[in-house]
């Protein structure tokens, strides 16, 4: 570009008819800046996508990578029994938020879902309630059916997310929330002793055991 500024300066031939050289000059200068701007431009975009956002990265706070450590820690608890099909997964701990959604769809599924431990394993198989349903526990446990329904729904919200930046956004808004739910109802193991262990039976079916 300085060549060119150079050139210009030294040759009145090329000044179109009516024009000063002066403003010519002018012209051209002002033409040459916005074209620097326009590659300046073009050059700090080239590794952008439509949103300004850099294409193929997302960004981790120190907080987040943080919860996220310790949701793998948390549900590390599990490869012997609800998730040993990631297991692998769950030793490895990757830096994946679509991976530890991905092993949250599957492990409520397994717990809450409508044919999970919770509605389906723990009434049928430990308390027989298909011919017991009278039972008090059985009554109760039919109550509380209904009480997995905001589970459910945000269980559906997490099996649909596709992407990287999905899973991150979705973790940072609910991941307090998810960690409360492996402590208060997922148990250690599948035994009925496991699962009267923990605080969600202690809390809402113990006493109708002594009953």
């Amino acid at each position: 570009m300085f060549y060119l500024w150079l050139r210009l300066s030294q040759t009145d031939a090329r000044t179109p008819a009516g024009t000063g050289k002066g403003e010519f000059m002018r012209i051209t200068v002002i033409s040459l800046v916005a074209l620097s701007l326009s590659l300046a431009t073009l050059m700090g975009c080239k590794d952008q996508g439509p949103t300004g956002k850099a294409v193929g990265t997302v960004q981790r706070s120190p907080e987040f990578v943080q919860l996220e450590k310790s949701m793998w820690t948390s549900l590390a608890a599990y490869k012997d029994s609800h998730l040993v099909s990631y297991a692998e997964k769950l030793q490895a701990a990757p830096d994946d938020p679509l991976a530890l959604v991905q092993t949250f769809d599957n492990l409520m599924y397994s717990i809450s879902g409508p044919s999970g431990l919770w509605r389906a394993q723990v009434p049928q198989q430990y308390f027989g309630c298909s011919a017991n349903h009278e039972l008090p526990i059985c009554q109760q446990l039919s109550k509380l059916d209904m009480a997995f329904l905001p589970w459910e729904t945000l269980h559906v919200q997490l099996s649909g997310i596709t992407t990287e930046a999905e899973a991150q956004e979705f973790l940072e808004q609910y991941g307090e929330q998810l960690q409360k739910y492996l402590s208060y109802y997922v148990p250690t193991g599948k035994t009925l002793a496991e699962v009267q262990a923990t605080p969600f039976f202690k809390d809402q079916l113990a006493i109708f055991l002594q009953k």
